[in-house]
């Protein structure tokens, strides 16, 4: 069981929660706290693993679950002379963005990717939009969609395609995001994490059994240090879905720069005070925080306050 995995979790929750209580004192829900906080973990994640790519002179990228490229597109455009091979399972998101990937340096795949050859059925929610839909899987997620359409894709190991579409003989790195996929996905791509290379990967991963079939995180660890990475980073602390960012052990001490900025950008996380998206939550968040320090002899007349601003428990208070 990797020692740095358990570190890092535990590192994650600790700051997590430090910076909760610190916005303690927000007038915004405590889920909504959550979710701008964790958002902005996500955003400083991804811009460490840019930051990483050049900090390790990266020319290649191989992203894996592309839907439209983006990733592979910033990368490419933030440094001349860089490729990125892009890969995407569903045949109608293909098609939908397979022309504005036709650029310099990009070569945008639609083919499945697993541990073995063949055709699967490919699931897209109905509710979604089949040509733009990031949720397509070859699994189904019944909790949560209940009406999918189908459509057979072949499916090919990620070793295959770099073989047949790009050498990697410069330093390489990786983007995973396949929908409960990963473990398969690198249990096909034996060579390419062998490869003295390939030095990076941001991969999605599940702490529990959101998708039946897909190991759990600490599995997809265990699995990739065998070949020489170590989990550095991670977004979303607490969530059941999220990313992880692993570097090889060889460029580890090139990262501490990067990885050091990054956790004081991370400790230097705050939610805004007050947000005025609903100004009934606002006043009712405010009427929270002021209960919380006034003796309760004072109660009364502050909800006879506030049920002049239309606060409905505080009209319930005072009848």
């Amino acid at each position: 069981m990797s020692a740095e995995f358990l570190s890092l979790s535990r590192s994650y929750s600790i700051l997590f929660a430090r910076l909760l209580d610190k916005s303690k004192f927000a007038l915004i829900s405590h889920s909504r706290k959550e979710f701008l906080i964790r958002n902005q973990f996500g955003k400083l994640t991804v811009q460490l693993f840019f930051n990483l790519s050049k900090q390790f002179s990266a020319i290649n990228l191989i992203e894996c679950g592309a839907n439209d490229a983006s990733v592979s597109r910033r990368f490419i455009n933030e440094v001349p002379g860089r490729s990125a091979i892009a890969i995407e399972a569903s045949p109608f998101v293909y098609d939908n963005f397979k022309n504005a990937n036709i650029c310099k340096g990009l070569s945008y795949v639609q083919i499945g990717l697993s541990n073995k050859k063949s055709v699967i059925e490919f699931n897209i929610p109905k509710v979604t939009d089949e040509s733009t839909s990031i949720f397509g899987s070859f699994q189904k997620l019944p909790q949560y969609y209940s009406e999918y359409s189908t459509v057979p894709v072949k499916v090919e190991k990620l070793d295959a395609v770099m073989k047949a579409s790009m050498k990697i003989n410069a330093p390489t790195v990786m983007w995973v995001d396949v929908e409960g996929e990963a473990f398969k996905v690198l249990q096909g791509a034996t060579n390419t994490l062998l490869n003295k290379n390939t030095i990076m990967i941001y991969i999605e991963v599940q702490e529990s059994t959101h998708y039946k079939s897909e190991k759990r995180a600490i599995e997809i660890v265990d699995f990739l240090e065998g070949f020489g990475f170590v989990p550095v980073a991670r977004d979303f602390p607490l969530a059941d879905l999220y990313n992880l960012l692993l570097v090889k052990r060889s460029v580890l001490t090139e990262a501490v720069p990067s990885l050091n900025q990054y956790w004081a950008s991370l400790n230097l996380i705050r939610t805004p005070r007050i947000e005025l998206r609903k100004p009934s939550q606002t006043l009712s968040n405010l009427k929270r925080i002021i209960l919380r320090i006034i003796p309760e002899i004072f109660w009364p007349i502050l909800h006879r306050l506030f049920a002049l601003f239309g606060s409905k428990s505080s009209q319930k208070a005072i009848k």
